[in-house]
């Protein structure tokens, strides 16, 4: 009698113990389909509002942050928030190999660089010394959804979020108390809304497929590493396809001619005034002067 009980026992407890495993998987499964990140985070409701106030609409919010698919990322938003550019990033560069590669790259599409040269009159070296230190020519791929990047930056305006992201900067060493740290966070938040609205907005209208859109931690994608709402001033449908594809490179090699013509290029400038310009493509002094210098070299033959 005793041996059955315990045998009873023991086959109760293996049951309790499959049960509360399954309940427990089950929980877990749930909390991933509703969308929860690593950090346990989901896109906040104050964040739908605010999208619907910028003229998107409810549908239209729910539909593109699928909680199933994006989610807040917390690294992402530290990401943006703590880097600082150096000089040294752009070194790379100017080596003889990156020069070599991009002269056997203006040889090899001269034709469609000529074309978009006398369309907008920015020299082809100057574009193709974007599209070098922009993507490697096309070949560095991105890995990040463009989508969750800027619904994770603009859900910053959410006050769960800022603690979040609060208490996880703490951790890492930073201060969030500090007004430069807080300054820098609605910035981003303001900043990450703009590009979201605008990132939906190409959605909805069908030139950009952004529910697929690969880019950057800081949510710059395509060959010249635009961002959304430089997609909708600059960017150049050159193919004709019907979309505007900037993992391609007339698409990319045009917006980004585009870009620097509207930004103020012309035939005639000073070195200081090219500068200028180009700064407007990134606000970076080391990276104006590498744009220039590059495009010296090339021209140099």
């Amino acid at each position: 009698m005793g041996i059955w009980m315990g045998e009873r026992l023991r086959a109760c407890r293996f049951k309790w113990g499959v049960t509360v495993g399954i309940l427990c998987l089950a929980f877990v499964a749930g909390v991933v389909s509703r969308g929860f990140s690593a950090d346990g985070m989901r896109i906040p409701d104050s964040l739908l509002q605010a999208l619907v106030k910028t003229g998107v609409t409810r549908e239209e919010a729910n539909r593109f942050l699928n909680p199933a698919v994006v989610s807040v990322n917390v690294p992402i938003i530290l990401k943006n928030l703590t880097h600082h550019e150096r000089k040294e990033d752009y070194q790379a560069f100017l080596k003889r190999e990156r020069i070599e590669r991009s002269r056997q790259f203006l040889a090899r599409h001269q034709a469609l660089l000529s074309g978009i040269e006398r369309a907008y009159g920015v020299p082809k070296e100057v574009v193709v010394a974007i599209l070098l230190v922009e993507s490697d020519l096309g070949r560095h791929h991105e890995r990040y959804s463009v989508l969750e990047v800027y619904a994770s930056l603009a859900s910053l305006i959410d006050s769960k979020v800022r603690f979040q992201v609060s208490r996880r900067a703490l951790q890492a060493g930073l201060d969030p108390r500090s007004a430069a740290f807080r300054r820098r966070v609605n910035r981003k938040a303001a900043w990450g809304l703009r590009q979201l609205s605008c990132l939906i907005r190409l959605g909805r209208s069908g030139v950009v497929d952004i529910t697929k859109l690969k880019g950057s931690w800081a949510g710059a994608f395509g060959i010249p590493q635009f961002i959304p709402t430089s997609v909708e001033e600059y960017g150049v449908d050159w193919d004709r396809d019907g979309a505007i594809r900037l993992d391609t490179l007339p698409d990319a090699a045009a917006s980004a001619a585009n870009y620097l013509k509207k930004a103020g290029w012309t035939g005639r400038m000073t070195r200081q005034q090219a500068l200028a310009v180009t700064r407007r493509y990134n606000h970076s002094q080391p990276y104006a002067e590498t744009i220039l210098e590059i495009a010296r070299r090339l021209e140099k033959r």
